[in-house]
């Protein structure tokens, strides 16, 4: 069985839900959905978890154990799924876990960047002292393929271990997590998940929008 799987805690993310959920009814008819989140919402499947996170990243880490699915797409609220997802549950037959790379970061390119970058400086110093380079991609986490296979849940597990060094954004936990912890993974190219809609071909990611006032 395969389906999608939100994080929805917060207003503007039930608000976001709603849109996304069109989205993917439209795009993909008879596909599953399920969201965590801490409340009933009327018309969605929802598996309750308490908030415990301002940017509901605990959450997400925990959402390899959560889901209902052998295969999950999870998606940020703030998405809309403009094409089939078929294709990236089909990718979960060769690989643990697929997910595009960001259009514009990589490690390397976060390092020089001074007051205009959403990582900590500490973070960015760490990530390339233990990978043991800046050359490396980062990848956009608002939209991911998996399967709860023990290594795939062993790399969610370190993900929140490595988050916890500086409970920032968690892409540069990512990097840290899958050095640790390398999985069978597919990386994707960025226009399967992106915000500019001229080049979005899967999911059109409207930044933000879901977000929580003092979420990092």
């Amino acid at each position: 069985m395969q389906g999608v799987v939100y994080v929805a805690y917060g207003d503007n993310a039930e608000r976001c839900l709603f849109n996304s959920l069109a989205s993917l009814k439209a795009t993909n008819p008879g596909l599953d959905a399920a969201v965590i989140t801490d409340r009933q919402i009327d018309g969605v499947r929802c598996i309750h978890r308490r908030d415990d996170h301002v940017g509901a990243r605990l959450a997400r880490f925990d959402m390899v154990n959560l889901s209902p699915f052998e295969k999950t797409c999870y998606l940020d609220a703030d998405t809309s799924v403009i094409a089939s997802l078929e294709p990236g549950f089909h990718l979960l037959d060769a690989f643990d876990l697929a997910l595009a790379v960001d259009g514009k970061y990589t490690v390397h390119y976060v390092a020089q960047l001074t007051n205009r970058s959403p990582f900590h400086r500490d973070e960015v110093r760490a990530t390339v002292s233990d990978v043991g380079t800046p050359m490396v991609t980062l990848h956009n986490c608002g939209m991911m393929f998996f399967k709860p296979t023990d290594v795939v849940k062993r790399l969610f597990a370190t993900w929140r271990e490595e988050w916890e060094r500086f409970r920032g954004r968690d892409q540069l936990a990512f990097v840290r997590a899958l050095n640790r912890n390398p999985v069978r993974m597919m990386t994707l190219p960025h226009h399967w998940n992106t915000g500019y809609a001229p080049k979005a071909e899967v999911i059109l990611h409207n930044w933000g929008e879901a977000r929580r006032e003092g979420a990092p």
